[in-house]
């Protein structure tokens, strides 16, 4: 029977500060029940008529009687005591929920989710903030992140962070040192169900997209999933809020909002196009940046 937790790991892309600058988040414990098996003795009387009475032979037909139910009444006690501990070992094997890594567990199953989960996807949305909207592709593999919109594209591979300006051909880097251990963590969390991110379940709701329905007009209202960060707010004073709209059983929109220390909102939603386990390859591979200047230089 084997148990494995996994700590929190904050990951932190630094994909935000890079757009601003060109302008655009075991062990092991084996225990193992042993039993012992009880076995019976037999008990043997030799009757010998030359030598032992009537009476004493009696005596011997009773003991080896008595002897042979004590016996046969350790066994079932035994299997009254195997049962719960073999009850109790496949419990613990089953596996965790495949939300519960990212705090999600109280939504209901859906296609999106069920790949979202794997850290291993690219989707594409439309992004709605501020009056605004624009088409953008993202994906995740582990660790390593890539993004992109009309005018930048930022990766965070192998512990270098790129993003690039297309409009005005600048671009950023950032090391952000080894990202090996981020990975195994992830992998750890998806195994053990821990959450990984502090997403904390705050109830359910019905109402309007914000920043969508301000863009399009949709005054529909969508069962959402609200979700926030206590653990975030209590480090950095930072309050962020998000939630999950759904529509025909499956994730159709995601609204963040976080609220500064001087109250300020800001807000973003991601309307969902499309996600898939497949990622094109040379998505992560890292740009060649000649021809490009250096933001800062």
């Amino acid at each position: 029977m084997k148990r494995k937790t996994a700590g929190i790991l904050s990951v932190v892309i630094a994909g935000a500060v890079l757009l601003a600058a060109c302008g655009g988040s075991g062990t092991k414990e084996t225990s193992e029940a042993e039993q012992t098996a009880a076995s019976s003795a037999e008990a043997q009387a030799e009757e010998t008529a030359s030598s032992v009475s009537v009476e004493e032979e009696a005596e011997e037909e009773a003991e080896t009687v008595s002897e042979v139910p004590e016996a046969q009444e350790e066994q079932p006690e035994e299997a009254a005591v195997s049962e719960p501990a073999a009850e109790e070992e496949t419990a613990e094997e089953e596996s965790a929920h495949p939300y519960a890594w990212l705090g999600l567990q109280d939504m209901p199953e859906c296609a999106y989710l069920d790949v979202f989960a794997t850290y291993h996807y690219m989707q594409t949305y439309d992004s709605y903030t501020m009056g605004l909207s624009t088409e953008e592709t993202e994906a995740v593999d582990g660790a390593n992140t890539y993004k992109e919109n009309a005018t930048n594209r930022t990766y965070a591979v192998d512990g270098k962070a790129v993003s690039v300006n297309e409009n005005s051909k600048i671009y950023a880097e950032m090391d952000m040192g080894d990202t090996s251990q981020a990975a195994e963590m992830i992998k750890a969390a998806q195994e053990s169900g821990e959450n990984m991110f502090g997403r904390s379940f705050v109830g359910t709701g019905s109402g309007q997209i914000p920043e969508y329905c301000d863009v399009t007009g949709d005054t529909a209202e969508y069962e959402y999933y609200e979700y926030d960060y206590p653990e975030t707010e209590e480090a950095t004073g930072y309050k962020m809020v998000e939630r999950y709209y759904m529509k025909d059983g499956d994730v159709y929109a995601i609204y963040q909002v976080s609220t500064t220390g001087d109250d300020t909102e800001y807000g973003l939603t991601k309307v969902i196009k499309s996600i898939s386990g497949e990622i094109p390859e040379g998505t992560f591979t890292l740009p060649d940046l000649s021809g490009y200047e250096k933001y800062g230089s």
